[in-house]
């Protein structure tokens, strides 16, 4: 019962601590894993109840399962296969993405990830559709006491490319061996990002809010502009090799030029169960 009561209270909030660097439609920045001691398997299936990138919406309301397999090495090389299913499309599977990077620390309080990730597209990918499939990911994050600042940068590059740059100011605040959990976090953050404008174009046509002339717009490719405000309260209860995450989001997205209007302000829930196996 107790189990369930944490639950039912947590139900407005999010778990943003995942080992590994997050899923593409997610614009939230991750937490870079500690080799030594988050070696192993992860196992993990979210929910999304509205789909987004970088503060746009993807459909109306429509929502999306991403279930991921992860595999982080004691040296910090690491992998990941994902999937996402997106509610609106027939058939509904839209792709796979493949990820494989690298995970350490330069001090205590300073870690970084380097990757690359291609997305290998369910149906057939035409020139009408302007995706970027291709992402080289370099991520750090630095622990100032009670406060952690991440430093995202991803490159990506298809028929054309663009780049984004996100800063996220996280709290991460954890108790352990509490109502009955081996440990519970709480890491509520706020992310700011920048990037091309032509980075909104990465998942082409599918139910995108973007004007269908947006990739025809004559602009600077690596231009930074800023996309979206996001804030997030993230909590993870776990309980032996089993995890449980719930989350709120607001994103507040701003007008770039090639939108009509600026999308507007929204918010959602998430959930995510995930199982982490050790090395052994």
């Amino acid at each position: 019962m107790k189990f369930i009561a944490v639950l039912l209270w947590a139900m407005p909030f999010f778990v943003a601590a995942q080992a590994l660097p997050p899923a593409p439609l997610a614009s939230s920045t991750p937490a870079v894993a500690v080799p030594d001691s988050s070696a192993g398997w992860e196992l993990r299936l979210e929910y999304e109840a509205r789909t987004s990138y970088l503060g746009r919406e993807y459909g109306h309301r429509d929502y999306c399962l991403n279930p991921q397999v992860s595999y982080l090495a004691a040296s910090g090389l690491y992998g990941r296969l994902e999937g996402v299913y997106f509610s609106p499309v027939r058939p509904g599977y839209v792709y796979t993405s493949l990820e494989l990077g690298y995970a350490g620390e330069l001090t205590d309080s300073w870690s970084y990830s380097l990757s690359g990730s291609r997305v290998f597209y369910n149906g057939r990918v035409s020139k009408r559709d302007s995706v970027l499939r291709n992402d080289l990911e370099a991520y750090t994050q630095y622990s100032l006491g009670p406060v952690a600042l991440g430093l995202d940068y991803n490159f990506l590059f298809d028929r054309f490319y663009a780049h984004t740059l996100g800063l996220t100011l996280a709290v991460p605040l954890e108790k352990t061996h509490w109502l009955g959990f081996d440990k519970v976090s709480f890491t509520p953050a706020a992310e700011f990002d920048w990037g091309s404008s032509l980075a909104l174009l990465r998942f082409g046509t599918l139910a995108t809010p973007l004007d269908q002339n947006f990739a025809q717009v004559d602009q600077p490719s690596l231009r930074l502009v800023p996309l979206v405000y996001e804030f997030s309260f993230p909590l993870e209860v776990q309980r032996g090799p089993l995890a449980l995450n719930l989350a709120g989001h607001l994103l507040a997205p701003l007008r770039v030029r090639g939108e009509t209007q600026a999308p507007p302000t929204f918010g959602y829930l998430s959930a995510a169960i995930i199982l982490r196996l050790p090395a052994k």
